[in-house]
């Protein structure tokens, strides 16, 4: 069974009147394990889709199963519970709260889910030694570099062993070098832990040390 499905969708907005189609007639698969990217320039479409399989958005028609169960007749509700149990997300721009320490921003998706606080403090101490920065889990974000935050990102993202890591130009806010790094240990966490993810790009580069990639052009797969 795919962990993410999409059959038919479709996304469209209406601008003064005119419809302004986004998305036209998707269909994706993805099976556990997979490392796959999906790539296109600005106003493909990409942003859209990556928002629909993070369920952050709707689509205006179509299907989408995500580890086997349809979602689009969710309430916003489940979709947030879902989401919090079954999604990671890694953004360009980090994201990571100023005011905390690093340690406290990747315990916070399991305060979401109601875990008590030794809990997550042991396990995002886990995850923060696992992306390399178990020195580093009292400091806050801005002691960090680009790629040091972006790990500890990552980390938060893996916490609530998630069904699937969603990546949104992970590597767009770093050098080449760093990004390579980032790169690196998305591969590692592939190939051993068999973690499934997504990477959005436009970065050819990046997309080619993907198992696979999707070109989305115009709103279509091409």
């Amino acid at each position: 069974m795919p962990i993410v499905e999409l059959r038919q969708i479709s996304k469209h907005y209406v601008m003064a009147g005119n419809p302004i189609k986004v998305l036209e007639n998707i269909n994706f698969h993805l099976v556990a394990g997979e490392r796959v990217a999906i790539m296109g320039t600005s106003g493909s479409g990409k942003t859209t889709l990556m928002n629909i399989l993070g369920l952050l958005d709707h689509p205006s028609s179509g299907q989408y199963f995500l580890n086997g169960q349809e979602v689009n007749s969710l309430t916003e509700d489940e979709r947030a519970a879902l989401r919090n149990r079954t999604i990671g997300f890694v953004f360009q721009a980090f994201f990571l709260l100023p005011r905390l320490t690093i340690l406290q921003n990747v315990s916070l998706p399991l305060h979401y889910r109601g875990c008590d606080k030794i809990t997550a403090t042991e396990r995002a101490q886990q995850m923060l030694a696992k992306v390399g920065l178990a020195p580093l889990i009292h400091h806050k974000p801005n002691q960090l570099s680009g790629g040091q935050q972006q790990r500890a990102a990552i980390a938060r993202a893996l916490i609530g062993n998630p069904a699937v890591i969603l990546a949104d130009e992970p590597t767009g806010a770093l050098d080449s070098q760093t990004g390579q790094l980032i790169m690196d240990l998305f591969a590692e966490l592939n190939a051993k832990e068999k973690v499934t993810i997504i990477i959005v790009t436009h970065d050819p580069k990046i997309a080619e040390q993907c198992q696979r990639i999707v070109h989305i052009r115009d709103g279509k797969i091409a």
